[in-house]
């Protein structure tokens, strides 16, 4: 059962389990291969200094597109500018600090990061929660609850995202972490086979795979619109993401206590 980040005297620490671990680092993966452009590195020593690259356009795969938007929406060719200049660097520090999150979820005992390492996570999960996002068709505040209603998810009543499988911590909980996580196992690797993450169809070649129930995005007026395959996906994926948002949530409020 998840814990959320507290700040404690060893850093921001929070406690996750195998499967947790093993659902994170497959996600942390995902994003990462999908910011790769598949483009060979800039042969220009001073422009590869710099970070100058070749992409003007916005990309054609909406997620990348929520990852790394126009600058000026409305000036193309400024944008494009914009765009060639920052484009390479600004996929290259996504990448670090995916990459970086993964590999602290390989340390045994409770997940315990330092101020860096908590950047990086923040921006980390940022961008898993934007694909996920895009990949449902979250796009305004209200669709969250269109698709809940879409997957006949009852609203009144329902379960907050840090209460699912997290449970909140007592003030003692947090010290005692060090003497009671010894035995969690490690998640190296890319997460291993997880049912839940493969569920939801994020498990492609080409990472972030569109699920069948890309439907979503067109917002059916019903749930009968949606087959059962799609459902579950959905369902699974809404899940990932209401999980990573109530664990950035503990993370933005760590990061912020004294």
């Amino acid at each position: 059962m998840a814990r959320g980040f507290r700040r404690t005297r060893h850093g921001l620490r929070a406690k996750l389990d195998v499967q947790e671990r093993a659902v994170l680092a497959h996600l942390f993966v995902e994003v990462y291969e999908l910011l790769d452009d598949g483009t060979p590195a800039e042969t220009d020593p001073l422009a590869a200094m710099i970070g100058i690259g070749t992409a003007v356009d916005l990309p054609d795969d909406p997620a990348l597109a929520r990852l790394l938007p126009d600058a000026h929406k409305e000036d193309h060719e400024a944008s494009s500018e914009f765009r060639r200049y920052t484009e390479q660097g600004l996929r290259e520090r996504k990448r670090r600090s995916l990459e970086t999150a993964r590999l602290t979820l390989g340390r045994d005992g409770a997940l315990t990061l330092d101020e860096p390492e908590s950047q990086a996570w923040l921006v980390a999960l940022t961008d898993v929660r934007l694909v996920l996002a895009e990949r449902m068709g979250l796009r305004t505040e209200d669709d969250h609850e269109v698709l809940m209603r879409q997957l006949g998810i009852p609203l009144d009543g329902d379960v907050d995202a840090g209460d699912v499988d997290a449970g909140d911590v007592d003030a003692g909980d947090v010290e005692a972490d060090d003497a009671n996580d010894s035995d969690v196992e490690d998640a190296e690797g890319e997460g291993g086979d997880v049912e839940d993450v493969d569920a939801a169809g994020l498990d492609g070649e080409s990472g972030f795979d569109e699920p069948a129930g890309r439907a979503a995005a067109g917002r059916p007026t019903s749930q009968e619109q949606l087959d059962d395959v799609a459902r579950a996906q959905l369902a699974t994926m809404l899940s990932l993401y209401d999980f990573l948002t109530w664990l950035q949530e503990t993370l933005v409020q760590a990061v912020c206590d004294d």
